[in-house]
């Protein structure tokens, strides 16, 4: 990956104005921006978007991703059409090959909703919207003047009109639909990496255990009304839709983060449906885990070594067993942060590796991503690999036998 046409947005929250406050959001961002992108990846400080505390308001975000997608390029795609010097701000699509990769991270609460009337067939099985917290949510909102706004507009959402207008959080449809609005204009080279709780975990996976950490999920937010995404043009959405269902080329609709728009980008989230996120020892568990994952990808031994998937990556992170994380989208066997797709063997099941403490005694234990349903017996046997992707290819071929060149220098594990 080229840094000069590699792109971050990083938001981190601790101070919550509603005082659900946070203590290793903020840290785990600011690390994430300068001990991964920036001295790691080698991205310049004008190719990084920050957003902390204050900063990351609900209108501080959704400025943010408006300036992603001014920024981002790739360098060799504005060359070959002689526009390198005017990318920014310009409104000719990238094409998808030779686009910027971009990265974007959240740490910070992550709550859920009851839909609003209004939301049209939006995820259609679930009658709750996701959504992140940006750190002025439930503030009241203000008029241009600087007083406070009167109120509701009726019982849109089960409140009686005379509540307050209050900031809301930012739905998941709405961050897809930016992002997807990015994937069509800078390509979708785009790694979206979310360290908070899933919204299906928020009553669930132990919440009441705070001796395991911090959760990082508001229970009570704002609810949403209707006019939670107004800017985005919903019409000119379902008339694709209706278009593409017409061309046999029909959108699978996809509730939370992982988007109705499934190839816009790669999800990477903290933790899984049943399970919440947690923040321990000065820093998010997932985020800890992607800190002493990823910098040994890129380190300078392995530049043209590269082999680490999304998929993969997931599977080799030390994380505790009540709190597995995930990754979603079409894309998830690609390398890291590229469009190059991985040669790996599908053969190949992915196992994971978890240390259970009991007292000063410590064991591992491998947990294989596959049961009875796949035909797994009690007693078979398994190699274990670093790697699913081969190791040597033809170099020479003749009618009996082959020569082989070997790709990469791989061990296996201990």
């Amino acid at each position: 990956m080229n840094p000069s046409e590699t792109y971050g947005f990083v938001i981190g929250i601790n101070d919550y104005a509603n005082g659900h406050t946070l203590n290793a959001a903020r840290p785990d961002a600011e690390g994430f921006r300068v001990n991964l992108l920036k001295k790691v990846l080698g991205l310049p400080d004008k190719n990084i978007i920050s957003l902390f505390d204050g900063e990351a308001t609900r209108q501080g975000i959704l400025d943010g991703f408006k300036r992603l997608e001014s920024i981002a390029k790739g360098q060799a795609g504005d060359e070959e059409r002689g526009n390198a010097e005017e990318t920014e701000g310009h409104e000719q699509l990238q094409e998808p090959r030779l686009g910027p990769c971009m990265i974007i991270f959240f740490a910070g609460h992550r709550a859920r909703s009851r839909k609003p009337d209004g939301c049209g067939d939006w995820a259609p099985d679930s009658n709750l919207v996701e959504m992140l917290c940006p750190s002025d949510i439930g503030t009241l909102l203000r008029s241009p003047v600087g007083e406070n706004v009167q109120f509701n507009d009726g019982d849109v959402n089960g409140k009686p009109a005379s509540s307050p207008k209050v900031v809301e959080g930012v739905p998941d449809r709405t961050v897809c639909w930016l992002l997807n609005r990015l994937s069509k204009k800078r390509g979708n080279n785009i790694t979206l990496i979310l360290d908070c709780c899933h919204s299906a975990g928020i009553n669930k996976g132990g919440g009441g255990r705070m001796e395991l950490g911090a959760l990082r999920r508001i229970m009570d937010p704002p609810l949403l009304t209707a006019k939670a995404d107004s800017f985005v043009d919903w019409s000119r959405i379902m008339e694709e839709q209706r278009m593409d269902e017409e061309s046999g080329r029909a959108i699978q609709k996809f509730p939370g983060f992982g988007g109705k728009f499934h190839e816009s980008h790669i999800l990477l989230s903290a933790c899984g449906k049943e399970q919440t996120a947690r923040e321990s020892g000065g820093s998010g568990l997932f985020t800890n885990a992607l800190m002493k994952e990823l910098p040994k990808e890129f380190g300078p031994a392995k530049e043209s070594q590269r082999t680490l998937t999304y998929s993969m990556l997931m599977t080799r992170l030390n994380m505790p067993e009540y709190q597995t994380p995930h990754c979603e989208g079409s894309n998830i066997n690609n390398l890291l942060f590229t469009r190059q797709g991985a040669a790996s063997d599908p053969l190949f099941i992915p196992c994971r590796k978890t240390k259970i403490t009991s007292g000063t005694q410590f064991n591992w234990i491998l947990t294989l991503d596959a049961g009875t349903a796949h035909g797994i017996t009690l007693g078979e046997r398994f190699s274990i690999h670093h790697y699913n992707l081969p190791t040597a290819t033809i170099s020479r071929i003749h009618r009996l036998v082959s020569s082989m060149r070997r790709r990469l220098q791989l061990q296996l594990p201990s």
